[in-house]
């Protein structure tokens, strides 16, 4: 009996399988796609397109339908609602068997959904389901004896579902939308979803999976049908939450979680959401423990896009954020909202700063409370109106780079762009009469910033930027402290002494851009540390004003060890990373006095090489290795060691570790020097190369000077000169010159018959400085005792090889040393010498 039951099915199979593939081809389906294709429309209320049917009996009996489109209503969108690439319907095998078609599955392969709003604010889906809510269906798993039809199980993959408000379609919509709907129980459906949410007009990554459950009931209106729904937002970065919301990437990260939960009617839902942001920060601030979460509560009517008696709670440290009201709208918002903060501790806002600002100190901490209450309305067209006030009381802000701690007592700000509130006045400005502004106005407090009396502090901030406005006295080294707090930058510099400062700290919150000091401080009696120079640089006044990119130092006077120097300067702000110090000096000095200022650049010449101003030979932090400058610096005297001069001025420039003095000149020596000066110090030693001349100077002069008495007149140069070198004996070695020059009048030590000092009318020739010493050569003198042409050499060390030739042709040689010149017998003219 087995056996014989087992055959049957074998032969039933094959029947079934040679059916399948023999019986499709003879039966004319194209007479059913006119009936298949009107029962559509007729069960949708929308006309409905495809452009073929085909039946298929595997696996499963059914229509396959291409490239079908169901039209929208054109009250919303003349294109159409639905366009699925392939859709099979499944029938049900039981409902064959009882003479009756009956569709159990319908399958939507690549489907794309158009959703469309009507200015009215009703949605072109409403009309669908409230006729889908009116189909007396049975529910899809009820049993095979029921009268009714079935609902179908309808599912959609790889799907699409579009965004359009009125004509304007939206950059907004889901991809790889997967969805289900089907009637798990008596007048009962429920639909799955599961979408990826992207942008049309740029990609978009990471921005997570929105799941949705949504169960409903039947009722006689749409807007009446019970409803319970779950949505998800899983593994969402924030970051790219704000590139899908404002089409950029606002710079923050985090990784974003949230839930919510819907039940009662589509007209009155009462709602509980939670979110939790995990590590929330900016892009360029390191991850940390900063985890926020919120929830709200209220009630949600579909239709009208109405949120009412909502609630949202951020709990933070003990405190509390809340914000509760009414918003309609999302895409032109209207609200009605009491924004409060309670029991807030001081270091929690501080540790959310943290995460949104840099260079603030690892160890900053606030002690103190906040609170707030603000209502914000909107409900109309107009701008927003914001009535309230923020209050910090007891804030004391602690960090070591504070030294002592900050203490405000308290600290007050207010918004009310209805009747306006007082803005404090800015320098050159009236507080008095002054309209409403759309910001929140901080009222002036006393900041304590180490001066005789409290400096006051007070500003406004917008949604486009913020500005901080301090006033009074300080000290440079507590403003230095307080800028490090806040994290707003200071001189690298070690400041010191009084000021009277007007300042404004402000920034746009815009791209995370730095904040910039701006205004200006009177300086008195104040002191810097220069990397650089050995000695403080002490400033008994000077008046700083700092702009957006520059700061300029007018009316300085400044003295360093026992130099003085008076002037203006003009620098960059900032000199970080790669950035060149760009600035510009006019300054001015009593004695320019090379000895002074080689003790403050090179107080230890072994272990601190006076040319690292310039940043060669040290590792060391220098502000002055980045600079460049150029400038004028003038010097009512000149000193080089015994010998002084004055009338100096020059035009000087460093660029690239090169220093260059041009249009250099001094009244020295009894005459005048002039030149051009280059000093390269980027190699292993520094370079220095001048060409100039020297006018008129004295060598009596110049042999005290250089301790190798010449002797008397006037003497004139052309001179090229190069030395390398750490020291003043290094230098002296690496000396090469080459000179041209003039005598006038006067004497020299040396003498070609050895009666010194040897009267000279006038003199010209070159002279040569290599390695081995000076070598003269064309050398011409006129005496009264006749013309006398001079060659030869002198050793480094002042020994002396030259040749006299008078022009009858008698020759003297001079040896010995400058200071002890020896004079040979004079060798006859050769004519006198033939006659011998």
């Amino acid at each position: 009996m087995a056996a014989k039951r087992i055959r049957q099915g074998i032969a039933i199979a094959v029947f079934l399988a040679v059916a399948a593939l023999v019986v499709p081809p003879f039966v004319n389906v194209g007479r059913y796609k006119g009936r298949i294709i009107e029962s559509m429309s007729n069960a949708l209320g929308r006309p409905v397109t495809a452009d073929a049917v085909e039946m298929r009996l595997v696996p499963q009996p059914g229509f396959y339908l291409s490239n079908v489109y169901v039209g929208d209503d054109s009250a919303y969108s003349a294109e159409p609602i639905l366009h699925a690439d392939e859709v099979t319907a499944y029938l049900s095998l039981s409902s064959l068997w009882r003479g009756r078609l009956e569709i159990a599955r319908l399958k939507l392969n690549y489907p794309s959904l158009n959703l469309a709003e009507r200015e009215d604010g009703s949605w072109n889906m409403e009309s669908l389901l409230w006729k889908a809510s009116r189909t007396q269906a049975a529910p899809t798993s009820a049993r095979l004896s029921e009268s009714r039809t079935r609902f179908p199980y309808i599912e959609a993959t790889n799907g699409r579902i579009n965004f359009k408000y009125g004509l304007e379609k939206s950059v907004f919509s889901f991809t790889e939308a997967d969805f289900t709907l089907f009637s798990p129980a008596e007048n009962q459906w429920r639909m799955r979803l599961a979408a990826r949410p992207v942008r049309t007009d740029m990609p978009v990554t990471d921005t997570g999976t929105v799941k949705a459950e949504v169960t409903m009931q039947r009722a006689g209106m749409l807007r009446d049908s019970p409803m319970k729904a779950t949505v998800t937002w899983e593994r969402l970065q924030f970051g790219n939450l704000t590139r899908l919301i404002y089409g950029e990437d606002r710079g923050w990260r985090g990784a974003l979680e949230t839930s919510a939960q819907f039940s009662g009617t589509p007209s009155a839902l009462q709602f509980t959401t939670a979110a939790k942001l995990r590590d929330f920060r900016r892009y360029d601030i390191s991850s940390g423990d900063a985890d926020l979460n919120a929830t709200c509560t209220g009630e949600l009517n579909v239709s009208a896009s109405l949120l009412q008696n909502t609630e949202c709670r951020l709990p933070l440290e003990g405190g509390l954020v809340s914000v509760k009201g009414t918003l309609r709208g999302l895409r032109y918002p209207r609200y009605d909202l009491a924004i409060t903060a309670q029991n807030l501790g001081a270091n929690a806002l501080l540790n959310l700063s943290r995460r949104a600002k840099r260079d603030l100190p690892d160890d900053l901490t606030a002690a103190g409370t906040i609170s707030a209450s603000f209502h914000a309305r909107r409900m109309d067209a107009a701008p927003s109106q914001w009535i309230g006030n923020l209050v910090v009381n007891g804030l004391v802000v602690h960090s070591a780079v504070l030294g002592k701690d900050l203490a405000v007592s308290k600290a007050v700000a207010m918004a009310n762009t209805e009747e306006g509130v007082p803005v404090p006045g800015r320098r050159g400005q009236s507080a008095k009469g002054t309209p409403p502004v759309r910001a929140l106005v901080v009222q002036g407090f006393n900041l304590p910033l180490g001066g005789a009396t409290p400096a006051t502090l007070d500003g406004q901030l917008d949604s486009q930027r913020f500005d901080l406005h301090i006033k009074g006295d300080a000290t440079l080294e507590r403003l230095q402290q307080f800028a490090r707090a806040i994290g707003v930058g200071a001189p690298k510099i070690v400041l010191a002494g009084p000021a009277v400062v007007d300042l404004v700290i402000g920034g746009n919150w815009k791209a995370f851009e730095s904040p910039e000091v701006t205004g200006t401080a009177q300086l008195k009696n104040a002191r810097a540390e220069v990397p650089g120079f050995s000695e403080p640089l002490e400033i008994p006044s000077a008046r700083v004003d700092l702009d957006h990119d520059r700061f300029t130092v007018r009316n300085a006077s400044a003295t360093i060890g026992k130099v003085t120097l008076s002037g203006s300067a003009n620098l960059r702000r900032s000199c970080d990373g790669e950035s060149l110090c760009e600035s510009s000096f006019d300054l001015k000095t009593d004695d320019l006095n090379l000895e002074q200022w080689n003790k403050i650049l090179n107080p230890r010449l072994k272990k601190r090489p006076w040319y690292r101003l310039l940043g060669v030979g040290g590792a060391e932090h220098n502000v002055i290795a980045r600079l460049r400058a150029n400038g004028h610096l003038t010097a009512r005297r000149l000193t080089l060691g015994t010998a002084a001069g004055t009338g100096f001025e020059t035009d000087f420039s460093i660029a690239d570790g090169v220093l260059q003095l041009k249009n250099t000149r001094a009244d020295l020596l009894g005459g005048t020097v002039a030149g051009n000066w280059k000093m390269d110090f980027t190699g292993s030693e520094p370079q220095y190369e001048s060409t100039g001349t020297v006018a008129r100077i004295q060598p009596e002069k110049l042999g005290t000077l250089l301790n190798a008495p010449f002797g008397t007149g006037a003497l004139g140069l052309k001179y090229h000169v190069k030395m390398a070198g750490w020291d003043a004996g290094t230098l002296a070695k690496s000396t090469l010159a080459e000179t041209e020059f003039t005598w006038n009048g006067g004497t020299l030590r040396i003498a070609p018959d050895g009666k010194v000092p040897w009267r000279v009318l006038y003199g010209t020739g070159k002279a040569g400085l290599d390695k081995n010493g000076w070598t003269i050569s064309d050398s011409k003198w006129n005496t009264p005792a006749g013309i006398y042409r001079l060659s030869g050499t002198a050793s480094r060390d002042l020994a002396l090889a030259l040749v006299f030739t008078q022009s009858d042709g008698a020759v003297w040689k001079v040896t010995g040393t400058l200071l002890k010149p020896l004079q040979s017998t004079p060798a006859p003219p050769p004519t006198q010498a033939r006659r011998r």
